[in-house]
């Protein structure tokens, strides 16, 4: 058996098992906050959820990993690892998360020291990935090469954007099956995950770094058929929406509305769905206009909503209360030093 490693947004794990689980049959374990880690028989597995994953920063087989106090602990585990992969050429990248007295790039000179072959720092056949988080380290070979959640579509982004793995892990919590509605939907993220949801299409266009050592061919199923509607609070969302789905090229309904009108747009019980990154409690925005916009989107909510429902909310806001809905589930993400939190409520 292959062991794997796929690295997540710590809190979102349980969203990642069940994405595993559903594209590979697969069950995975946390390893440490953010890292799960499965076994496989096939390096093609690997790939697969490489290809089609949302909820994943990063994807690898899996060659080494424990924890340390110094640098040289490190060092020292990974030198004594039997390296049984065939590799041309190679690189070596390194993330880092706490405080350690040593930098990311001291590690990547003490560990390419140690494996033997020829360095290609821009197209290497075999990447190798160490993460290093507080006192946990892994040493693995990337399949990704790069981020996952840096989408492509990506090009017009506003003030605090969802990052896309968030909207995600919302949308699946959401429990939607026909019919979405993201009623603040300022650049579309939400949206347009929604609709690679549905598709199941490949969501990069960056060459992944499997394909240096692995051909692949994949299928895609079926997709499902849906209705994803989003309401721009004001130009700008408008505007930037339009290029980001666009560029996505997603089947989604757009248009400058506010909250009031979802009772105008959708019949009683018509909405299975609504998800959203509204305002919050800052600087730019006041507590009574944050409040304003709950009441609103409740009684709005009132009806359109089919009894069970689900109400997905992102916010910075670690007490969270929405007018005649139940939380039934709420979520502490983290990424980097930002905590914040995804509540879902139930009607």
């Amino acid at each position: 058996m292959i062991k794997a490693y796929a690295k997540t947004i710590q809190g979102l794990e349980e969203i990642s098992i069940k994405e595993i689980k559903e594209l590979l049959n697969i069950s995975s374990k946390i390893l440490y906050p953010g890292m799960l880690t499965f076994e496989t028989k096939t390096l093609e597995d690997i790939a697969k959820l490489t290809y089609h994953s949302q909820s994943l920063l990063k994807t690898g087989v899996l060659l080494q990993t424990g924890k340390f106090k110094e640098l040289k602990d490190i060092v020292k585990e990974i030198k004594s690892t039997k390296l049984d992969w065939k590799y041309e050429t190679f690189a070596i990248k390194s993330t880092r998360q706490g405080k350690h007295n040593f930098s990311s790039k001291e590690i990547e000179h003490e560990i390419g020291s140690i494996i033997k072959g020829k360095v290609n720092l821009e197209n290497p056949h075999t990447l190798f990935a160490i993460e290093i988080q507080d006192n946990n380290y892994l040493f693995g070979i990337d399949f990704a090469g790069f981020p996952l959640d840096k989408r492509f579509y990506r090009v017009k982004m506003s003030f605090s954007a969802l990052n896309s793995i968030v909207a995600y892990a919302m949308i699946r919590l959401s429990d939607y099956k026909n019919i979405l509605l993201d009623p603040y939907c300022r650049d579309g993220i939400i949206l347009i995950e929604a609709d690679y949801f549905n598709s199941k299409l490949f969501i990069h266009q960056k060459k992944l770094a499997y394909e240096n050592f692995l051909k692949l061919k994949i299928e895609n199923p079926p997709k499902a058929n849906s209705r994803i509607i989003g309401f721009a609070e004001n130009i700008g969302s408008l505007k930037n929406s339009k290029i980001n789905i666009s560029m996505a090229d997603a089947k989604v309904e757009l248009a400058k509305r506010e909250v009031e009108w979802i009772e105008t747009m959708f019949k009683d019980n018509e909405l299975e769905a609504v998800v959203s990154f509204p305002p919050y409690i800052c600087k730019r925005n006041k507590k009574p206009e944050v409040l304003n916009f709950y009441n609103q989107l409740s009684e709005a909510l009132r009806n359109t909503l089919k009894n069970k429902g689900k109400l997905v909310i992102n916010t910075p806001n670690p007490d969270l209360k929405i007018p005649d809905f139940k939380q039934v589930k709420k979520l502490n993400y983290q990424i980097g030093d930002l905590k914040s939190f995804i509540y879902v409520f139930e009607k």
